[in-house]
Formats: structure tokens, C-alpha cells, sequence
């Protein structure tokens, strides 16, 4: 399991990159949650990916580790996380609520994007995975078992040529939205 210390980094790493890309048919990134679901994933998650106060000690210097201006963040969310239930239905349903409204800023001003992968393409992970861009330089990054990052192996050049493929080849802005609306609208009618 990782450590504190390691998972805080980890979380460094995500809030100075200046570019994110997400994948995941698992759970949903901690930039992109509300703190209901947050604190469902970081109390039941074997390795939470982001430290949280309960179970771990969060290190005095990760809140001063700034958020650089203009960050972007995409997320491409396989079908499955739309229906996977993490802390039943009130919760799925405000999470999805919640991707909505992140949605619903202007598409030409908004520093985030949200898309549903195409079904049945080949994904970049089986799980999570993430690209990074922090002072310039692009990694591989995710935290199944333990936080790794990658840059320059063949591993990594692969999962970032099927991440840019899946971001290319993922729904439009409208059908995500309606799709993430409709999962919103089976979990709010399943409590």
C-alpha cells in the first residue's frame, strides 16, 4: 500500500501540471469529485489516490503547492464508471450532477473537459491512467498499487499514443453530457 508521503506527492504532481489528461474505467480523479464521493473513495479504497485527513496524514506542504493559472484538465470516462456504484445512488448521483455542471461552463472558456470513451475501442489502461505536463515535460502517471510515473519508456510512449487516440475518438461534448445525464438520471430514480 502506499504510503502517505508518496500518495501526497503524487497529488503534487497532479496539481502542478499545467495539462492533465485523465482516463479511467474505475473512479473518478480527485480534481473532478464532489467531497461525498470523495470521501467514499479515499475511506473504502485499498490506495487512495489523494491524501485525505482520516486515514492519512496529510503533510503540512502539500497546501501550499500551487495550482498553476490556466490549468487544463480533460477526462475521458469509460461507460462503465457511469454505472459502477461508489457509495450508491445518492452519491453516483450527485457525482454526475456534479460532471454536469463542470460541463456546462462555456466550451471556449472552460479549463475542463469531459468526454465518454468510445465503447468498444481500445483503451489506453485497464484501469486508470493519466498524462501530466509539468514544466513542459509529459509523463505517464496513475495510482492503482502505488503511485508511478513514466516519460520515456516504450510503455509509457504506447499508453500515451492510445490516450491521445481515445481523447481523439471519444463522444462530442453533447452526447457525453446527455449520456452522463441520463446515468444521473437512473441513480437519482434508483434512491
Amino acid at each position: 500500500m502506499a504510503g502517505s508521503d508518496a500518495v501526497a506527492r503524487y497529488a503534487a504532481v497532479a496539481r502542478t501540471a499545467t495539462e492533465s489528461v485523465h482516463y479511467t474505467n474505475a473512479r473518478i480523479p480527485p480534481a473532478f469529485r464532489t467531497p461525498l464521493y470523495r470521501g467514499v473513495v479515499t475511506a473504502s479504497a485499498p490506495t487512495p489516490d489523494e491524501p485525505e485527513g482520516r486515514r492519512w496524514v496529510i503533510p503540512p506542504w502539500l497546501a501550499h503547492v500551487p495550482i498553476p493559472p490556466g490549468q487544463r484538465l480533460t477526462l475521458i470516462l469509460d461507460d462503465t464508471v457511469l454505472r459502477r456504484s461508489i457509495g450508491g445512488p445518492k452519491v453516483m448521483a450527485e457525482q454526475l450532477r456534479h460532471l454536469m455542471h463542470l460541463m456546462d461552463h462555456p466550451r471556449a472558456t472552460s479549463p475542463v473537459t469531459i468526454r465518454i470513451a468510445q465503447r468498444g475501442y481500445r483503451t489506453p489502461a485497464n484501469s486508470e491512467v493519466a498524462e501530466y505536463t509539468v514544466h513542459g515535460h509529459r509523463m505517464i502517471a496513475g495510482c492503482r498499487f502505488l503511485p508511478r510515473y513514466e516519460a520515456r519508456s516504450e510503455d509509457a510512449r504506447s499508453v500515451q499514443e492510445r490516450l491521445r487516440d481515445t481523447v481523439q475518438r471519444a463522444q462530442d461534448h453533447d452526447v457525453s453530457y446527455r449520456l452522463i445525464k441520463q446515468a444521473a438520471e437512473r441513480w437519482e430514480a434508483a434512491s
